[in-house]
């Protein structure tokens, strides 16, 4: 028994990265990096615009005190919209800010788009603030 409590981990102690034959190795390897990693919660929110209502977004983030996230959104000649995250958005609590103004299901679409790709990009949380939706009638 007191063997296994001298192996075993604790939830404040920082997590081994590397294990060899059954225990934690040392915190630092012979060239002085660590191996090893805490595990705290950071939590970050991010706030992006799509295209439909820009300043809407810049607004939102002023009064929030952040800055509006970096996206690229691009639509190809034949249609299909491109986006990308342009920051890690990893782990991050995401809000989109999309209103479907004309053409409607362009706006829409481009909204659908983003959450998708903030999915893919491994976005914790991903809320769309729609302060107007054209199909609530």
């Amino acid at each position: 028994m007191e063997h296994e409590s001298e192996t075993a981990l604790s939830l404040d102690a920082p997590m081994p990265l590397f294990v060899s034959a059954g225990r934690a190795t040392s915190g630092m390897t012979a060239a002085g990096h660590a191996t090893w990693m805490e595990r705290a919660p950071h939590k970050r929110l991010m706030l992006f615009a799509g295209r439909s209502n820009p300043g809407l977004g810049e607004a939102i983030a002023q009064r929030l005190g952040i800055q509006l996230g970096d996206v690229t959104l691009k639509t190809f000649t034949n249609g299909e919209v491109y986006v990308r995250y342009e920051e890690s958005i990893r782990g991050a609590d995401v809000f989109i800010v999309q209103s479907c103004v004309a053409p409607t299901n362009d706006a829409l679409m481009e909204l659908l788009i983003m959450v998708q790709a903030a999915g893919l990009a491994s976005a914790k949380r991903i809320t769309a603030v729609m302060p107007w939706y054209s199909y609530s009638r």
